[in-house]
């Protein structure tokens, strides 16, 4: 009886699965929305309070070297210095990553290792055409680096028929 009760809780999970895949796909394709780069151009400007250095922990792997400051947008890397003084704003411009909607910053700095027990902040801007999308600070706990994630949300650029009021 349990051999028999085992073939059926088989059978129907078996059946529902190709029961599943066979509507699914007589759906026909998927149809997929790739969103394009936003309008405009696009800069990242950071501004450390510290004297950001490469972690000496960390490892130097190929043509990857390490850091003291990493700025990714949407995993590109937007900005990477391996030294970065006290208030000295660093800016990359143009970022191409930036896309319409939802993006993600990662911002990754390192302070020196006699200033860890301190907090350090980072201040993070975008800016569209010179004009400021967002702008956020990030403070790091005692004793780690400063590492956030920044989410954004770019909105679409007015059309230039939007601009003109008749």
């Amino acid at each position: 009886m349990r051999i028999l009760l085992t073939a059926a809780i088989w059978v129907a999970f078996a059946g529902g699965v190709a029961l599943f895949t066979a509507r699914r796909d007589a759906r026909g394709p998927v149809v997929s929305f790739e969103r394009g780069p936003a309008k405009g151009v696009f800069a990242v400007e950071v501004t450390a309070s510290f004297a950001a250095s490469p972690d000496p922990f960390a490892l130097d792997t190929g043509d990857v070297k390490a850091a003291g400051l990493v700025v990714r947008v949407n995993g590109v890397e937007a900005i990477r210095s391996t030294t970065v003084e006290p208030g000295v704003a660093i800016r990359a411009e143009p970022v191409a990553a930036v896309v319409e909607g939802k993006n993600e910053l990662f911002i990754e700095a390192s302070p020196p290792q006699d200033q860890l027990s301190r907090r350090h902040a980072v201040r993070v801007r975008v800016l569209r055409d010179g004009e400021p999308v967002a702008e956020r600070t990030f403070w790091s706990e005692p004793g780690s680096p400063v590492a956030a994630a920044f989410p954004l949300d770019v909105p679409a650029a007015p059309r230039e028929e939007d601009a003109h009021d008749h």
